[in-house]
């Protein structure tokens, strides 16, 4: 119970450091950032689990119901490895 606690409150400190409206800027700091990555993490392992990710699997059809959440999965993916990067300056 404590860990989904404790995960609830980074994902809601992730949605709060977002702009309210439409595309803007966000800063983070050093616990800011670990926070958005260990976030990230979690929907993605959630995400990947769901669509039952492996290395060898191939892009979905677009016709596949699952292709927008393949597509969200990426998404984080790639922005988790930007963090990273930005993070090891």
């Amino acid at each position: 119970a404590s860990l989904r606690r404790d995960k609830v409150a980074a994902a809601e400190r992730l949605l709060a450091a977002l702009p309210a409206r439409g595309p803007g800027e966000v800063r983070l700091d050093a616990d800011g950032t670990e926070g958005w990555l260990s976030t990230i993490n979690d929907v993605r392992l959630a995400l990947g689990t769901r669509l039952q990710v492996t290395e060898e699997m191939a892009e979905p059809d677009p016709e596949d119901p699952d292709a927008p959440a393949y597509v969200v999965y990426l998404w984080l993916t790639e922005l988790q490895g930007v963090l990273i990067e930005v993070a090891d300056g």
